[in-house]
This record gives structure tokens, C-alpha cells and sequence, in this order.
């Protein structure tokens, strides 16, 4: 039986405006224990929080991989609708990135390997096929306007770049005849995504000069950026462990760094945006919170490495106060979904569609 979309409750109604980016909420959580772990070197304590939000994250994708999958089983029409929304649809990589994240984590905590290898290989999958559905859509006739183009839009590029994360830390464990593959994918990956990145950075730098500021529910998307800046910097320094190229370890880092400058400009300047639209009351609560934690977490991890790599105490400490906003972002994501699912807010009918609908 159909449970009209206008019903007060039911689960029919969850699975039909269950939004594509539910799972961001995963990424973030998953970075925020990651990276609590790796500062937990110098702050005991912090090892505890990343093993309790690990246990949590593993919860909580479970409990999201249900309803995401029934969308599809039982409502395809709306799934297939939010896939070619210009805004939404891009949310539909997070799938791909939590199961990256979640490989990560497992590895990190010792879990064992043929679970993390599983997870990275079908994050691999998903992030792959999640880029080309959304750049498909977009190439293949899909009518945009100036104004649909958001942060949003660097998702399906961050589900590549994080592909050799895991992939990197896999590579000592598995059997010799699947390492030139790994490597192969990661490179791959990372290539793709990061000109990808480069190419969506200068078409967003244009829509902020050139169109309309961003409504406030999509105004957290602004931080995305950060998620290629501190991932790529990540990549590169994993990368230079493990290419047998004279130089790499010498040359790569560096580069990682020069990245990381650039993040401490976007960082800036996300968090002054983000403070003028909380000053002007134009910061309402949605799921696209979300996109505060994840890509600030990677760049609070990349700080972290490249201050310890380099002996730079100012990054290192420059990353722990990236690591401290972090959680008081992902206490306010997670706290205001958990009102919204309670209260079915998260649940309602959508307005009528339009370019700046939020996620």
C-alpha cells in the first residue's frame, strides 16, 4: 500500500525524501575519528573519542544504507529524479566516499583486511561510478544555469581523489599481484579527480564573482573546497612512499605543502562567509551542514601530517585549531539531523523543484 507523501509519519514516507546526501553525515563522522586518532598521539584522550565515533560511524552507515537502498527499490522514480537534479544529484557520491572513509577506518583501528580491502573496492566502484553519472548529466544535455553551480559540484571529483588513502595503506598488506592494480587505480584516481577539482574551482570562482551570493542552506558547500585541498595533499605525501621514482620523496611533499597554503586561504575566507551569514540570521539548519566536517577534518588530518613531516609546529598547531572547530561543527551537524529525524523535518515534502533547492 502507498503511504501518500503528505503523511504525518511511516517509514514509506523516510525512504521516498530520503536525501542523496545523508551520507556525508558518515564522512564526517569518520574523518572527526580519524583525525582524533592521529592527534590522539600527542592527546591520549582523543584516541578514546576516534574509537567511540568509529564504532558510531559503523552504526550509523548501516542504519543509512537501508532506506538509501529501499529509495531505490521502491521509490526509483524520486531517486532517478534527485540524480539529475543539478544540485542534488552530485550528493549522490557521498555513497562512494563513506565506504573510502570507512576503509580507512577499519584499517586504522585493525579491523580485518579482507574488510577494508572490500570497502575500498566497492568505494572505488561507487566513486567512479557516481563521477560519471553526474558529469554524464551534465555533458550529455542536462541545461544549467550560472546559478546551478555550487560548491557542491567538487563531491563526485573528492570521491576520486580519496580512492589511494586507503588504497596506499592497503598496498603492503594485500598479495603481490594486486599491488600494481591498487597503485594503478590510485594514481589513476587521483589524477582524474584532481584536474576535475581544478577545472570546478575556476567555474565556482566564477559563479561567486559573476551570479547571485548562495542561499544560506547551500552556504555550507562553500567548505567543500577544502575536502580535494587537505585529500590531495594527503595523496601526495602516500604517493611518495610508495612510487619507485628518484625524487618523488623529495618533491611530492613539498607540493603537498604549497597546497596546504592554499587551504589556509580558503579556510579563511569559508569561515568568514560563514560567520557574516550566522551574523545576518541567513543560516538555517540542513543536512548540507554536513559539508563543514568532512572536508575540514581532511585538512586538519593533512595539517597534521605535513607539520609532523616537516617538523613545522606552527601547521601542526594550526591543524589542531582546524580540529577543534571541527568538532564543534560535527556536534551541531549531528545534533540538528538528530532533531530533524525526530521531528520528521527532515522528512517532509520538497518544495517545488528549482536549481537552488538544497540537498
Amino acid at each position: 500500500m502507498n503511504v501518500p507523501a503528505s503523511a504525518p509519519g511511516g517509514f514509506r514516507r523516510v525512504v521516498r525524501h530520503f536525501a542523496p546526501s545523508w551520507f556525508a553525515a558518515v564522512m564526517g563522522t569518520g574523518v572527526v575519528s580519524i583525525t582524533s586518532f592521529h592527534y590522539g598521539e600527542t592527546y591520549p584522550l582523543l584516541r578514546s573519542v576516534g574509537t567511540w565515533l568509529h564504532g558510531l560511524n559503523l552504526v550509523l552507515f548501516v542504519l543509512l544504507f537501508v532506506p538509501w537502498t529501499l529509495r531505490w527499490l521502491m521509490e526509483r522514480q524520486a531517486a532517478v529524479a534527485a540524480l539529475r537534479h543539478p544540485i542534488m544529484g552530485q550528493f549522490y557520491a557521498t555513497f562512494g566516499i563513506a565506504l573510502l572513509v570507512l576503509a580507512g577506518e577499519c584499517l586504522l583501528y585493525g579491523h580485518p583486511l579482507a574488510l577494508s580491502a572490500t570497502l575500498w573496492g566497492l568505494g572505488v566502484i561507487f566513486s567512479v561510478l557516481f563521477s560519471f553519472a553526474a558529469f554524464w548529466l551534465q555533458f550529455h544535455g542536462q541545461q544549467m544555469e550560472l546559478e546551478h553551480v555550487t560548491p557542491g559540484m567538487f563531491i563526485p571529483p573528492v570521491g576520486l581523489v580519496v580512492v589511494p588513502l586507503a588504497g596506499q595503506a592497503l598496498l603492503p598488506q594485500v598479495p603481490a599481484g594486486w599491488r600494481e592494480l591498487i597503485l594503478v587505480a590510485n594514481v589513476a584516481s587521483l589524477g582524474a579527480g584532481s584536474f576535475l577539482w581544478l577545472g570546478l574551482m575556476a567555474l565556482t570562482v566564477h559563479r561567486f564573482v559573476l551570479a547571485k551570493r548562495l542561499p544560506g542552506m547551500l552556504l555550507p558547500t562553500i567548505w567543500i573546497n577544502l575536502g580535494p585541498i587537505g585529500v590531495v595533499s594527503l595523496d601526495l605525501i602516500a604517493l611518495a612512499q610508495g612510487l619507485p621514482l628518484p625524487g618523488a620523496r623529495e618533491t611530492l611533499p613539498v607540493l603537498a605543502l604549497m597546497l596546504w597554503g592554499f587551504g589556509l586561504w580558503w579556510f579563511a575566507m569559508a569561515l568568514l562567509i560563514t560567520l557574516a551569514y550566522w551574523r545576518r540570521g541567513e543560516l538555517p539548519f540542513s543536512l548540507a551542514w554536513w559539508a563543514f566536517t568532512f572536508p575540514l577534518g581532511a585538512y586538519a588530518a593533512a595539517s597534521h601530517r605535513l607539520g609532523s613531516l616537516f617538523g613545522l609546529e606552527s601547521v601542526w598547531a594550526i591543524g589542531f585549531a582546524a580540529y577543534l572547530v571541527l568538532l564543534v561543527l560535527w556536534t551541531a551537524a549531528f545534533l540538528g539531523s538528530l532533531r530533524g529525524v525526530v521531528s520528521g523535518k527532515l522528512f517532509l515534502d520538497p518544495p517545488a523543484p528549482s536549481p537552488s533547492a538544497a540537498p
